[in-house]
């Protein structure tokens, strides 16, 4: 997608960053990740603490794998080894938040799938399988 749709996002970015940078208790503590997922998924910005730099401009431009890019995501938060609610460090549970310009062009709902296990399984005891809605209640609608 053009005009419009990738202004707001790229806005939306740029107010996050910039949010970030002038909360104290979140500069240089917010481990932040950007994957740019319009055609192949690329990593825009290595996950890393987010401190003085601006926020990166994405590009529109082919297809939205938005299910290889929550595969690669889920990835890298799984490197990171703070994947679950707490990791006796007291460090906080990761969030995945997700910004598009349009819809999705791939096969993604099995990623969706993962990414919403994950989220509700970091409040699971040990061996208990999660509680989790139906997909009816996460699912996004078809676009008209």
């Amino acid at each position: 997608m053009e005009g419009e749709p990738i202004r707001e996002l790229n806005a939306g970015l740029k107010q996050f960053f910039d949010e970030v940078r002038a909360t104290p208790s979140l500069k240089g503590h917010l481990d932040l990740a950007i994957l740019r997922f319009a055609g192949d998924v690329q990593v825009v910005r290595p996950m890393g603490p987010l401190c003085e730099e601006t926020a990166p401009v994405i590009a529109a431009g082919g297809e939205t794998n938005l299910g290889e890019a929550l595969g690669r995501s889920l990835g890298l938060i799984e490197r990171s080894g703070r994947h679950a609610a707490s990791d006796g460090e007291g460090r906080p549970m990761p969030w995945l938040i997700v910004m598009t310009d349009g819809c999705p062009t791939d096969r993604w709902e099995e990623q969706a799938w993962r990414v919403r296990s994950l989220a509700f399984s970091s409040g699971s005891k040990a061996g208990e399988k999660p509680a989790l809605p139906p997909p009816s209640a996460w699912l996004l609608p078809d676009p008209e």
